[in-house]
Order: C-alpha cells, then sequence, then structure tokens
C-alpha cells in the first residue's frame, strides 16, 4: 500500500489510459484495473454525469468543486466512480462521501441504509477475511480461531523456542531472558581489533544447563582434579554458572575469579547458582582480550605467583586452574579466523610457547568448552587430517583429552575417521587397558559407541593383539547403512531404480574388497621390509619389486595405500601413538544437545600443556630465533603433507636436502621412521616430533642457510597453497605482525 500511494502522488495518468479505464466502449480488466491503482495520482474533480472533468496539470493542487445541490450519478455511473478515485462533494454530504468509498473498496456493494437489513449483510463477512484485524462478531466462529493471535503477544512457551528444547529450569529462564541471540551483524566484519567483534560473536555463547551432566564429568575426572584442591580457578565466561558451581565444590578454590562480559545480564544466573560463596568475584571484562586480561592477572594471581624465569624449563603448576567456554551456536567469523573456537586455540597454544600470561606460572591446565566440530581440527582421529594447528598442539601439549562430547555417527564421522577401523579397534582397547589400570570407571548410560562394541567383544580387551595388518582393511564408507537397508528389502523391491542402486553398491563394495586385499598384501611387504633391515641379501630385490608395483596401481588406488600406510607408521610407533587422540587415558563421555542451551553439539576438551623443546621456544628478536624458523617451515612442509621429508627438505630451500643425513630418526623404525625408499619413506604428516626437531636443528646448524628476514620474505613463495588449512593466521604470521 505504501509503494501504490508513493506512485499514486508521483505519477499523472495519461490521456489514453483514462480513456480505456472511464470510457464506456471497453470496461476495464483486473489487469487493468490494477496498472491504473498504481500508476493514477489523486483524480479530478466530476462534472454532473459523473465523468471526470480533463484539467490541466497545474489544478492538481486546488481542484475544482462542483456546483451545490448536483444530481447524484446513475448506479452505473457510480460503478466507474468507484474505480476511479472518491469525489469531493459539499456539506454533509462531503463529509460522508469518503467514508461510503473507502468502504466500497473493501465490499464490492456500498454501505446500506439504516434498516434491520444490516445484521445478516454477507459483505461484511468478506471484509473480515481480508482484513484479520477487524474483531470478529460474537458467535462460535470467533471462539474456532486460534490462529487469528496477533503476532506481537509472543506467548511462546519457552521449552520450544527457535526449535530448541529447555530440559532444565535453567533453560526456560534463558528462553525468556532471550540472552541468546542469532541476529547477524549488518555492517560488514572488520579485521580492526575491537570488542564489537567480540561481542557480536557472544551473543551466540551456548550455556551449560545440565546439572547431570557437570555432575557426572566432575565424577569422571574426579582422580585429576584432586590435584588442584585449593588453587585459584580463572573462569572465563561462566554464563549461567552450572558448570562454575559444579568444579568450584570439586576443587574448593582459595579464589575463584570469574571474567564475564555480559555480566550485568549474567548477574541473576551467578548469584543464584553460587550462592553465599565468599571468595567469588565478578569482573565485567573479556578475558579473551589480552589487555584486560592481564590486568586480572596482574590484580589477582601476581600477588601469590611467581613467574618461571626466562631460559628455565618450566614445571606443573597445579596452583591454578583454567576453564572457559568459547561455544557458540551458530558458528561466527571473529577477525580472521572461522569462529572463537579457533582463535582461543591459537592463543592458548601461544601462551605455551611464549610462557605469556597465565602460562608464566608455569604449565597450567585448561578446561575447554568448545564446539563439538573443533575437536577435529585440534585432535584428529587420522593421518588424513592432521595440518599444521594440531601439529603445534602436539608440540606445546603433553596430552588433550575429550572429556564429553557428542557421539554423532554422521558424515562428519566417516569423513574425520577415513583410516582401517582395525587401528580405531585397536586404539579404543588400548585406551580400555588403561582406564581399568587407573581405576576409571565409565559412567552407565554415556558410553560411547565404540566402547560398546568393545564390551560386546571382551575377548579383544585381555591382552594387546595386532588387529591392523593383519586383516583386510575396512575403512566405513558414508553408503553402507543405505547397503544394508537395501540388501533388507531386496525382496520387496519393485522399483527398477532401486533395484539399480544396490547392484551399483554391491559392484562397488565387491570392488572395494579387491583393493583392499591388494593394499594389505602390501602393507605386508613393507612390514617384511622393515625387519629385514638394508643389510639384508633380498632387501634390496623385495624393495624394487615394492615400489614397482605402487607404481602400476591407479592413482586413487596408490593414494589409499599411502593413506593407510602413513596412519600405520603413526600408530607402530615403539614410542607409542604420535597421534594425542591414540594416546588418550580414557573414553570420552557421550552428551545430548538438550543438556546445552541452545540445543547445539559441544565438547568439553582438558588440555595439560608440556615444557616445550628449547629449539622451539626460542621466539622474538632477542633470541636465535629457531621458533619462528620453526613456524616458516612449518607452513612449508604442510603445504605437501603428503610427500615425504626428504622431498619437502628440497623445496624448503636449494641444497637442504643434503642434510638428511643429520636426521637419523627418518629411517630408524624404532622412532616411527623407515628405511624403505621410494614409497616406503616417511611423510610429512606422519611425522613425530622428534622427527620435526631433527629438521629445525639441521637447519640452524647449517651454514649456508639464510638470513630470517630473508627466509620470512620468501614464506608465500615457499608455503604455495595451503588449501587444506584455512584455520587462520599462527606461528611466522603472527611472528611477523610482531615485528
Amino acid at each position: 500500500p505504501q509503494l501504490v500511494r508513493l506512485l499514486g502522488r508521483t505519477y499523472r495518468p495519461y490521456p489514453v489510459f483514462q480513456s480505456s479505464v472511464v470510457g464506456t466502449a471497453a470496461r476495464p480488466n483486473a489487469r487493468t484495473f490494477t496498472t491504473a491503482r498504481m500508476c493514477m495520482a489523486k483524480p479530478g474533480p466530476k462534472d454532473e454525469t459523473g465523468t471526470p472533468e480533463k484539467k490541466p496539470r497545474k489544478s492538481k493542487k486546488t481542484p475544482a468543486v462542483p456546483e451545490n445541490g448536483a444530481e447524484e450519478p446513475t448506479p452505473k455511473k457510480k460503478q466507474a466512480a468507484k474505480k476511479t478515485s472518491k469525489a469531493v462533494g459539499i456539506g454533509a454530504e462531503a463529509e460522508a462521501t469518503p467514508r461510503k468509498k473507502r468502504a466500497a473498496k473493501k465490499t464490492p456493494e456500498p454501505v446500506p441504509e439504516t434498516g434491520t437489513e444490516v445484521e445478516p449483510t454477507p459483505k461484511k463477512r468478506r471484509a473480515t477475511k481480508k482484513s484479520t484485524k477487524a474483531v470478529p462478531e460474537t458467535g462460535t466462529e470467533s471462539e474456532a480461531s486460534p490462529k487469528r493471535q496477533p503476532r506481537s503477544s509472543k506467548k511462546q512457551s519457552p521449552r520450544e523456542l527457535d526449535g530448541f528444547i529447555a530440559t532444565t529450569p535453567v533453560a526456560e529462564r534463558l528462553a525468556e531472558a532471550e540472552i541468546w541471540s542469532n541476529k547477524t551483524r549488518k555492517k560488514k566484519p572488520s579485521s580492526k581489533i575491537d570488542t564489537d567483534n567480540l561481542m557480536v560473536a557472544d551473543k551466540t555463547r551456548v550455556n551449560i544447563v545440565s546439572d547431570k551432566l557437570c555432575d557426572d564429568i566432575i565424577k569422571y575426572l574426579g582422580p585429576s582434579l584432586d590435584r588442584h584442591k585449593g588453587c585459584d580457578l580463572l573462569d572465563m565466561n561462566p554464563g549461567v554458572g552450572v558448570w562454575s558451581r559444579a568444579l568450584h565444590d570439586a576443587v574448593q578454590p582459595r579464589q575463584h575469579i570469574m571474567m564475564e562480559p555480559r555480566a550485568e545480564e549474567y548477574s541473576p544466573f551467578l548469584k543464584e547458582a553460587m550462592g553465599d560463596r565468599q571468595n567469588v568475584k565478578i569482573i565485567p571484562k573479556q578475558g579473551i582480550i589480552w589487555k584486560e586480561l592481564h590486568e586480572t592477572l596482574q590484580t589477582h594471581l601476581a600477588p601469590h605467583h611467581t613467574p618461571t624465569p626466562r631460559g628455565q624449563k618450566p614445571e606443573r603448576n597445579d596452583s591454578i586452574l583454567v576453564t572457559m567456554n568459547v561455544s557458540a551456536w551458530p558458528e561466527k567469523p571473529v577477525y580472521s579466523f572461522p569462529n572463537l573456537s579457533v582463535m582461543v586455540a591459537y592463543q592458548l597454544i601461544r601462551y605455551i610457547r611464549t610462557s605469556s600470561f597465565f602460562q608464566q606460572y608455569g604449565l597450567v591446565r585448561v578446561l575447554l568448552w568448545t564446539n563439538n566440530d573443533f575437536k577435529y581440527r585440534i585432535l584428529p582421529r587420522s593421518v588424513g587430517e592432521r595440518v599444521r594447528s594440531n601439529f603445534e598442539a602436539e608440540l606445546a601439549c603433553e596430552y588433550i583429552h575429550e572429556v564429553a562430547g557428542i557421539d554423532a555417527y554422521d558424515f562428519n564421522y566417516f569423513r574425520r575417521n577415513s583410516r582401517d577401523e582395525w587401528l580405531s579397534y585397536e586404539s579404543a582397547a588400548r585406551c580400555y587397558r588403561n582406564m581399568k589400570d587407573l581405576g576409571i570407571d565409565t559412567i552407565p548410560g554415556r558410553e560411547t559407541r565404540m566402547f560398546k562394541a568393545l564390551e560386546a567383544d571382551p575377548a579383544q580387551l585381555l591382552k594387546p593383539q595386532k588387529l591392523a595388518g593383519r586383516n583386510p582393511i575396512r575403512v566405513l564408507r558414508p553408503f553402507q547403512d543405505e547397503l544394508e537397508k537395501l540388501e533388507q528389502e531386496a525382496s520387496e523391491l519393485s522399483d527398477s531404480t532401486r533395484n539399480i542402486r544396490l547392484n551399483t553398491l554391491r559392484t562397488r563394495v565387491a570392488a572395494e574388497g579387491q583393493e583392499n586385499i591388494l593394499v594389505l598384501e602390501l602393507l605386508q611387504t613393507l612390514e617384511k621390509l622393515s625387519a629385514m633391515g638394508p643389510s639384508h641379501p633380498d632387501f634390496a630385490a623385495l624393495e624394487t619389486e615394492f615400489n614397482s608395483r605402487i607404481d602400476g596401481m591407479k592413482r586413487n588406488l596408490r593414494e589409499i595405500f599411502c593413506a593407510v600406510r602413513d596412519n600405520y607408521f603413526s600408530f607402530r610407533r615403539n614410542k607409542g601413538p604420535t597421534l594425542l587422540w591414540d594416546r588418550r587415558a580414557y573414553e570420552p563421555l557421550t552428551a545430548d544437545p538438550t543438556e546445552f542451551w541452545p540445543n547445539a553439539p559441544v565438547c568439553l576438551l582438558d588440555i595439560q600443556p608440556r615444557a616445550v623443546d628449547p629449539l622451539f621456544h626460542e621466539v622474538g628478536p632477542s633470541s636465535t630465533r629457531s621458533g619462528d624458523v620453526s613456524d616458516i617451515l612449518l607452513r612449508t612442509a604442510f603445504a605437501h603433507r603428503a610427500l615425504s621429508l626428504p622431498r619437502v627438505m628440497a623445496s624448503m630451500w636449494p641444497g637442504f636436502a643434503d642434510l638428511v643425513d643429520q636426521c637419523p630418526s627418518f629411517v630408524d623404525p624404532r622412532l616411527g621412521g623407515s628405511h624403505v625408499s621410494g614409497h616406503g619413506e616417511l611423510s610429512v604428516r606422519a611425522m613425530s616430533e622428534e622427527n620435526w626437531a631433527e629438521v629445525v636443528r639441521a637447519w640452524m646448524n647449517w651454514p649456508f642457510r639464510p638470513p630470517y628476514l630473508t627466509l620470512l620474505g620468501r614464506t608465500p613463495d615457499l608455503s604455495g597453497s595451503e588449501s587444506h588449512d584455512t584455520e587462520g593466521m599462527s606461528g611466522a604470521a603472527m611472528g611477523a605482525r610482531n615485528l
């Protein structure tokens, strides 16, 4: 309607258009009438016959008024007048005429005179159908119209809001308070560091609202939390305080420092959750902003703790415990990072490497609530998902455990667990034995899918057994569930399309079965070569045959073998598996999305730092910059992570590949290496910390190495394409910003 009025005030009717609407030769159709309403301006006056007079345009502001006593137009003329516009009259008729004409637009007939026939008029019902805001007449019709409630009332149950379910009283109160918001930011995101960007992301924060989940986690972590009794608890983004209260009661801290940037909104929840505890301090600051975090640490932690001197090896400090919640739904980009979890993870790893902020007082444990998908970034399940960011986490952390999370058996599970299922089975069995040795029992009802499979086959749990490399390769595929369903309905299938799909899947499974047998034979040949050693007389001939068979394979099959080989090398190290996931001490608990508000997939990570190798600790202008060099070389290495380490060293700098002899772990099977050349060499994605330390040490001892600034200037040329590692800025890029 606003557009119609705007156009009506702007444009004047054309003479040809008027003749087609008002003329007696042709009756206007619906399309012509709609066009007339959109293009007509305020019409001119009418003469005695009801025909509009043609006036010049200057008469638009002061239209002529018909003389007093003019006869009313005939019914036929009145119908034409209704289709044009309102006429202006004199006296009482002039006041009532616009109302009659306005009512005539809603009903095809004019309003009748007063009498008994007004009540049963069917045209009023038609008007109520067009206008939902009109008040219905008394009767049964008004009672049977629950959908006519205006939207402004918003009397929606807090247990069902925006598709989310509130299962606890705290969740219901959060729904009523409307603290969570999914409104997008109108202006473009800026790379300038300010608090507005963080506040927009913080409005989508996910809160832990289940007391039972928190109690189960505390019970599960009980033995490891005992060493933090009486510590200083630094709590960032506590939110409603359900998790903060459970952790407070478990460790009994000397002081509980809560850094809540939205303290005014969460204050009623925090006061109710923490009760009359005297050692709780709520600080309305953002713990992710370095300036505000530094001020808080100087005020509350510095008087009780002493920083580790520079150059001295840091030790574990159990008198400080940090917990933070950076989970959000939906995930929003923050600065140059895809979401807040990725940015905080980079900050935590940098704190450990540089011994800054709360890590300056020692190796401080961190309990991190984050989005469920982020755990695959920092805690990969296979070497196929191993990128530079999680390798840096392996260098800086003793362990990263998933305490609780969503055990989703979906497409992401197949994509993230793209390795031989027998390796995953061995890893879970190893974890099960560790739990028994540590006296950790899982919580009933919170077992993972793999844990249930192990309990169903207890024979595999008694002693370590090699399953991978002894059985045909078995990789989970998304189409396997579809095939099982079609096999069950095979006798009932009548559609030819479904029969074709069933036969296609059967053919694919048969082909993959033959390929898996071939990959198993090659893997056993590689294992035999590793056991023989280069000094064996049959080693050279068998190695040549091994490489020639792989060269003759199709590209896809060759890549499958390389992935299986790298996972096998990573898991079979004598010092233990390379991946942090395979070194876990316990299986994670399963959580339900309804235990959070909003109902989003969230997980809890337990991060324990370790003393970084002094080679990687040298960062900054006043050091040897070996840590900065490691960052730059890592970018080059993981840009070609499927290649072997000797080939990657050749791409780092001309002549650097000649120093392969200074890296003996590359050919030592006890350290995860391989003395088989060609397709049996150790790749970047399967290397360990010892392998990479030898690369950096060889670079620092190389007399022909380029200066650091020269190496930094060629970083884009050296790193190439890093499409697989789109997790933001880290390492050398952050160091370059601080130059």
